[in-house]
């Protein structure tokens, strides 16, 4: 009887272990605004550090106005773009700082075609903003000016 005990427990501990180590694992595929935030630098679109559209010289065009309101990116054929609502005044905002956002897709599956989503300021240098969305995984490298 001790050894039924002793062979129950000690499946019953392999288990726990396991599904923790499968928890972790699938927290750790999961996009991070820390990976995107410290990993990117180009202007373009993220899930994690992984690129949706990046900025490449003769690949991809960047779009935005000189009141910093909105961003695009598309590619030159124009089948995949993604165009986002910024608050006036973005330069000024500063890391922490989340607000709502529209947002307008075309050619990439992995977006929502068109919505409002909020976005958070998660890093800034001079005439550049890192934005993470966390209900998206989604993160966006912009031109302010």
């Amino acid at each position: 009887m001790k050894t039924t005990i002793k062979s129950k427990l000690l499946f019953i501990f392999l288990l726990a272990i396991s599904c923790t180590m499968l928890a972790c694992d699938l927290l750790e595929d999961e996009p991070s605004n820390n990976e995107f935030t410290e990993q990117t630098q180009a202007y373009g679109v993220y899930s994690g550090a992984n690129v949706i559209l990046e900025m490449k010289t003769n690949e991809t065009q960047i779009i935005y106005d000189n009141n910093s309101t909105f961003f695009a990116i598309q590619n030159n054929d124009q089948t995949k773009f993604v165009k986002i609502t910024l608050p006036e005044n973005a330069e000024y905002l500063a890391v922490g700082d989340t607000f709502s956002s529209i947002i307008d897709t075309k050619g990439i599956p992995e977006l929502i075609q068109s919505g409002t989503i909020k976005m958070e300021i998660t890093k800034t240098e001079v005439n550049k903003i890192w934005l993470w969305s966390t209900e998206q995984s989604l993160g966006i490298v912009v031109k302010v000016i």
